[in-house]
């Protein structure tokens, strides 16, 4: 927690008998900072690659979502990773292997509010545009992109997002 917990209590302690009001002022500034634990979804899911590394695909915790990187990897059904050809395609297919995973999640690509998209080649950024509006459409989540020497498999785009959408009501 923040620095409020170092000079909040003494602001309060100047007035006698304010204890419970206190713990209520911490407990309303603390409030939006607290998370519930992660939900981890570790099941393999046919439309969606496994895993490259012991890590989730997607985790939960409360109403946000975070699907790890995806490559544009296309399922095959031969459990061997097979990346499509160029930046374009690639980013297409990681961008439909996250929706896959916000599918089965309860949320859809309108739910996502970050992303950033990791690439070898900075200069196929207007491509990659295209391409990223291709799946968004209209919406426009907040994004970074980011050039990097490499990545896993040799692929030329990697893609991480965040999702914001309350989890399905048990009943």
């Amino acid at each position: 927690m923040g620095a409020h917990r170092r000079w909040l209590p003494h602001i309060i302690d100047g007035h006698r008998g304010l204890g419970r009001l206190r713990e209520s002022v911490l407990e309303a500034v603390e409030a939006p900072f607290r998370c519930p634990a992660p939900e981890r979804s570790l099941e393999f899911r046919a439309t969606v690659p496994p895993a490259l590394g012991p890590y989730s695909p997607v985790v939960r915790a409360g109403p946000w979502l975070v699907c790890s990187g995806q490559l544009g990897v296309a399922p095959d059904g031969s459990g061997a990773p097979r990346l499509v050809d160029g930046p374009t395609a690639q980013l297409a297919q990681a961008l439909e292997n996250a929706d896959e995973l916000l599918t089965s999640e309860g949320a859809s690509r309108t739910d996502v509010v970050k992303t950033t998209v990791f690439v070898t080649d900075l200069g196929q950024a207007g491509a990659l545009n295209e391409a990223y509006v291709g799946f968004f459409g209209d919406h426009r989540p907040a994004r970074s992109m980011v050039g990097v020497a490499a990545l896993p498999l040799g692929a030329l785009v990697e893609v991480e997002l965040w999702a914001y959408r309350e989890p399905p009501s048990a009943g």
